[in-house]
């Protein structure tokens, strides 16, 4: 699995974070979903 990190895509083995983040210390977070259909993203032109 590849996750978002710092503007590139990254192992997630490879994405760390530091203890002394804002988001980690202050457990800020956000998420996206994104619904799929067969396999395929829904209306992915229309999300982007």
């Amino acid at each position: 699995m590849y996750v978002f990190l710092n503007d590139q895509w990254v192992e997630e083995n490879e994405a760390k974070v530091s203890v002394f983040d804002k988001g980690f210390m202050s457990a800020e977070s956000v998420y996206e979903t994104l619904r799929t259909f067969n396999g395929r993203v829904l209306r992915l032109e229309e999300h982007y």
